[in-house]
């Protein structure tokens, strides 16, 4: 729960200060899609981390996290994602920023506690998992970040092959 609180207060203390900035108050432009740019932040779910994106271009982009849960495992993913920026406006829904996303990655996850529960017959304490991120994120207009949330189905292939299923809510700051 502190973890969490530690996030919150974090938050809320560099939204303000963005707020506070005069630059994105005074109709600066804020586009998604731009090719080359970065944005960084953190994703709350399963797996929980540090999450950054970048724009291949204006309808693809890599997305990556590292997460660490306490005396557990260390998450590693990686993402290639799809953008659909006309979707939304093609089911007369009318959302600047919100744009749905598809893509397909990997996640690695090394369990560091002793617990035999991670393990396989061989002893191996490590996931490797193909995903499928289904997201939508709001890119939110005049500031500089991006609200998302993702559900990820998967498949589990090492220690064993059986499905995965994952999710989570995001911030990101675009730089």
């Amino acid at each position: 729960m502190s973890k969490l609180k530690i996030v919150l207060v974090g938050s809320f203390f560099g939204l303000s200060l963005m707020s506070s900035y005069p630059a994105w108050g005074q109709g600066s432009s804020f586009a998604y899609g731009e090719a080359g740019r970065w944005a960084a932040g953190v994703v709350l779910g399963s797996p929980s981390a540090l999450t950054a994106k970048y724009w291949k271009n204006s309808l693809q982009a890599y997305q990556f996290g590292l997460g660490y849960d306490m005396n557990r495992h260390i998450t590693f993913y990686g993402d290639h994602l799809w953008h659909f920026p006309r979707v939304p406006g093609e089911m007369n829904i009318d959302a600047p920023g919100l744009v749905p996303y598809l893509g397909i990655g990997g996640l690695l996850r090394v369990y560091t506690d002793e617990q035999p529960r991670n393990r396989d017959n061989e002893g191996r304490n490590m996931r490797l998992v193909f995903r499928v991120p289904l997201g939508l994120e709001w890119m939110i207009p005049q500031v500089p970040l991006g609200l998302f949330v993702e559900i990820v189905p998967g498949v589990r292939l090492v220690p064993n092959l059986t499905g995965e299923f994952g999710g989570g809510i995001g911030l990101r700051y675009y730089f």
